[in-house]
């Protein structure tokens, strides 16, 4: 018997599921856990997770050297002050779950990210069928299976994985409602729908503040934000939902917006300051008298990271696709339609806007995966689209398997390969008889704080401490914050014992 109406929706509502289902499960096959490296930030971030458990509020167990300058922030345990406060309370689930074991936490939060990665493919399944494509959907989980840069922030449970499925949930729902599909925009969204976009946009920048912009960028090209009333609605639900950590930030420090990559992160990888080691010493670099007294430096920076990113493109997104979306919006172009630009458009003017953020602040390639999911997605719905124009009498079948052997042509001629995780990857895995080292002879010591070098030794070892300060810098800690008068040095990273400089995580936002 045919299976009725009802039955059918079912169906549809749950075969999406069981692909994300599916896509979780090949996932942890073909990726098995990686421990994380020893300065991953996932060890600050389920430090301050542990103090949300205890009632303790956000307080962070690692600090950097330059925090020391503000007043509100020389102690340890630390307030937060660089990171917001979105995937901190994510990480609460694992450590809850974990009860007091420290390395089933970490396991824990590889694992809750490998959901959150299977929950964002379920959702693009389920985005390509209500675009009429779903012959897209199967290339596309090839490409996010394949990628190693999700690969990386999968994990090693970084903040991209959540980020990346806010942003796809508020593209998807854009694409849905007509505002970011092929038609006009649609300004005529409802306050119901409005307020849902404005809490995916506060939700986003609750856990990468860096991306604050980048959800209105989408809502005003797409018309959302005409209509006063819808307007009104997303701004409202935006600062309710941002307010509680802006008054924290007013209490603590005086500023809404404090974070201490204001004092640093400009010059960071700069001559002047090389590596990271304007977070380790103790003079704020402001970045208005950045631009004041020294502009070509940030030119320079910038520049530089345009050349960054853009050299390794095809690093996070085969360069095949890179020329299939040129090629798409090419035959948009000789269509001569005067209608809105198209979805894919909008993604590629994100992605250069984004580059040109992360080209002068942070020159590390896994910011971009945040728009892996939802560009690469578009890409192989455009190409969908073209293949059903150019081939009307095939079959949805037909359509799926030209498709699939074009994902596994591109994934054979052209993988995107970062050779970077592939050595960190090597690298964490021989760091960990170090680490499990460095924490016994931390055990050895009396308590109270250390200055260490590792992130994980301080986690797993229940310490608190601080990133190891430049040598002319360790001296002015030592005076500035009383429990570290007679602080231990425990160096876990080899560069570091050796005599060079230590290895600190970059404190992005």
């Amino acid at each position: 018997m045919a299976p009725t109406g009802a039955a059918t929706r079912r169906l549809n509502r749950l075969w999406p599921l069981a692909a994300g289902l599916l896509f979780g499960c090949v996932w942890a096959v073909i990726h098995p856990p990686v421990p994380p490296e020893p300065t991953a930030d996932l060890y600050e971030n389920l430090s301050v997770a542990r103090h949300l458990v205890r009632g303790e509020g956000f307080l962070c167990d690692l600090a950097y050297p330059l925090s020391f300058a503000f007043p509100f922030a020389a102690r340890v345990p630390q307030p937060l002050i660089h990171r917001p406060p979105g995937q901190p309370l994510l990480l609460t689930l694992p450590v809850l779950v974990a009860r007091g074991d420290r390395e089933a936490a970490v396991r824990g939060a590889q694992r809750l990210h490998l959901l959150l990665l299977a929950l964002l493919a379920a959702c693009g399944v389920r985005a390509a069928r209500r675009a009429g494509r779903p012959e897209a959907a199967a290339p596309w989980l090839a490409l996010l299976m394949a990628s190693p840069l999700l690969a990386m922030t999968t994990g090693w449970a970084q903040s991209e994985i959540p980020a990346a499925l806010l942003l796809a949930l508020l593209w998807w729902r854009l694409r849905e409602s007509g505002g970011a599909a092929t038609g006009p925009p649609t300004p005529t969204a409802g306050v119901p729908a409005a307020l849902i976009d404005g809490a995916l946009a506060a939700a986003t920048a609750l856990v990468r503040a860096d991306l604050w912009w980048l959800p209105w960028l989408w809502l005003a090209a797409r018309g959302r934000l005409r209509a006063r009333r819808a307007a009104l609605a997303a701004v409202t639900a935006w600062l309710l939902l941002m307010a509680p950590w802006g008054l924290r930030n007013i209490r603590l420090t005086g500023d809404p917006l404090f974070a201490l990559q204001t004092y640093g992160e400009a010059v960071k990888e700069t001559p002047a300051w090389p590596g990271l080691d304007v977070y380790r010493q103790l003079t704020p670099q402001p970045l208005l008298d950045t631009l004041r007294h020294d502009p070509t430096l940030l030119v320079r920076k910038t520049a530089a990271g345009v050349r960054y990113f853009t050299a390794r493109a095809g690093r996070w997104l085969p360069w095949p696709l890179w020329l299939a979306a040129g090629l798409l919006l090419a035959r948009r172009g000789r269509a001569g339609t005067r209608r809105a630009a198209s979805p894919l458009a909008l993604l590629l003017l994100t992605t250069g806007l984004l580059i040109l953020q992360y080209a002068a602040l942070s020159h590390t390639l896994r910011h971009l995966a945040t728009l892996l999911p939802v560009l690469g997605l578009e890409i192989w719905l455009g190409a969908a689209g073209w293949l059903r124009a150019r081939r009307p009498a095939w079959t949805s079948g037909g359509l799926a398997g030209a498709l699939a052997g074009a994902a596994l042509v591109v994934q054979l001629a052209a993988p995107a390969r970062l050779p970077g995780w592939e050595a960190a990857r090597r690298a964490a895995i021989a760091a960990r008889p170090v680490t499990a080292r460095a924490v016994a002879d931390a055990a050895l010591l009396p308590p109270g704080p250390l200055f260490s070098d590792s992130g994980a030794l301080l986690w797993l070892s229940g310490r608190v401490g601080v990133w190891l300060p430049l040598p002319s810098a360790l001296a002015g800690v030592r005076e500035r914050v009383p429990e570290l008068a007679r602080a231990p040095i425990v160096a876990a990273l080899p560069a570091t014992a050796a005599g060079a400089g230590a290895a600190a995580p970059t404190p992005t936002p």
